[in-house]
């Protein structure tokens, strides 16, 4: 059982034989996979950040943001249950496009909204709000949408996350390559090697996210 907040989740893991997860199992070359990706899989890199805290993920998207381990955005290691999560609403430095506009960084999760649409959701204490979390599971991680409550009273389970940039009036825009996003993404392990990513630098064009969704 994965228990992160208010969401419970049960994982069956089968092992060949009996095994304690470890931090360094997660490090390593993974593949990212899930049925919303129109452009095919990505190939991430998880190398340590804070040993047997926290890791750095590279290459979470194709944009050329989400392809710079500059922008490479944290995950935590959860030791009491051998699992992984990722926090929203991630502040990961600046971006500079063609024409010099300097825009910031974030990872924020996502939300389904109305008409087949997503809302990212901003909260007051991003440091707790985990959006997504797993478990290993011989080579692979599910990731399970945490639950997060919404201004209104109303409940809602995280899809997934997603690179944005914050233009000048305070909106969210998305690299078009790399939506749509992964939703419920599912990583398969490759290798231990935590080599560098090389960066495809490409997605210079933006395009409005989602609508905002506030939550409490």
């Amino acid at each position: 059982t994965l228990t992160m907040g208010e969401k419970t989740a049960e994982i069956t893991v089968n092992q060949a034989a009996p095994k304690v997860i470890s931090y360094e199992d997660y490090i390593g070359t993974w593949t990212v996979s899930s049925s919303a990706l129109e452009g095919g899989n990505y190939t991430i890199v998880i190398a340590q950040k804070v040993a047997g805290e926290s890791y750095t993920v590279a290459g979470w998207g194709k944009s050329v943001v989400a392809t710079d381990a500059k922008y490479a955005f944290t995950m935590k290691y959860i030791p009491d249950q051998h699992a992984v999560a990722i926090y929203t609403e991630q502040e990961l430095g600046t971006y500079t496009d063609s024409d010099g506009i300097v825009y910031p960084v974030h990872l924020t999760g996502l939300i389904p909204s109305t008409g087949g649409k997503f809302s990212y959701v901003t909260t007051a204490n991003p440091e707790t709000s985990a959006c997504m979390a797993g478990i290993l599971n011989g080579d692979k991680v599910e990731w399970v949408g945490q639950e997060v409550s919404l201004s209104g009273g109303t409940k809602a389970t995280y899809l997934g996350f997603c690179y944005f940039i914050e233009n000048a009036e305070g909106g969210y825009l998305n690299f078009n390559v790399d939506w749509p996003f992964a939703q419920n993404p599912v990583m398969t392990k490759v290798s231990s090697n935590s080599a560098s990513i090389n960066a495809a630098v490409n997605g210079s064009e933006v395009a409005q996210s989602a609508v905002e969704a506030v939550a409490e």
